[in-house]
């Protein structure tokens, strides 16, 4: 049995053909810089191959595509046909409590997830730089972002941006239109079709 394992991350897609029944992998690999050149890294433990390509990857439907490529590749691949693989598992990072084991995704699992909603997850997120980074005006941005509807609103990494996540569209521009009699650089962005990217990175930035 062949058991094709995803983990895909926002920029970066990796993977492992293995046998669940020997704990054999018999290819795995990384797809990186997802949405912004691409590069393949395709390794065959059984005989030590190790292969790298540029490969144009837009968005996660062209890593997967070039993942399955490579693995019926005549030269570098370890199968002859995708129809060799029985299954393909992927975990759930917003499952809540409901997933703690593996299990088939049918219509049950499919709507567990979208039980799991967007307060939920957002309320297990949090940055523990927030509170020491020196960042004064990152307190008031984010009660700003929370008093017109944000979900969810905090520091971004070391303190470049704050950002805040909202399920209405009209609430975040009231609230851009608030924070930009401060600050220069506000932005309304969308989730791409390609992963868990923005159209604009950077959120909040120079004061005016």
């Amino acid at each position: 049995m062949n058991i094709l394992v995803i983990n895909a991350g926002s920029s970066s897609l990796k993977y492992q053909l293995m046998n669940p029944d020997t704990g054999d992998v018999t290819a795995k690999g990384l797809c990186e810089r997802i949405g912004l050149d691409g590069r393949l890294t395709h390794k065959v433990p059984a005989t030590g191959k190790k292969v790298e390509k540029d490969i144009p990857m837009p968005t996660h439907k062209e890593a997967i595509e070039a993942v399955m490529a490579i693995l019926v590749d005549p030269e570098d691949g370890v199968i002859k046909s995708v129809d060799e693989i029985d299954a393909v598992g992927h975990r759930v990072l917003h499952g809540g409590d409901k997933f703690v084991a593996s299990c088939l995704i049918d219509e049950a699992c499919k709507q567990a997830i979208r039980d799991c909603n967007l307060a939920g997850v957002c309320a297990a997120g949090g940055n523990a730089l927030e509170h020491c980074s020196g960042a004064v005006e990152t307190p008031a941005i984010c009660r700003t972002l929370r008093e017109h509807g944000a979900v969810m609103a905090q520091m971004t990494g070391s303190g470049a941006a704050v950002f805040g996540i909202f399920d209405d569209e009209n609430a975040a521009r009231n609230a851009a239109v608030e924070l930009k009699k401060g600050y220069k650089q506000v932005y309304v962005c969308k989730p791409t079709h390609g992963g868990p990217r923005v159209t604009v990175r950077r959120a909040f930035g120079t004061k005016k």
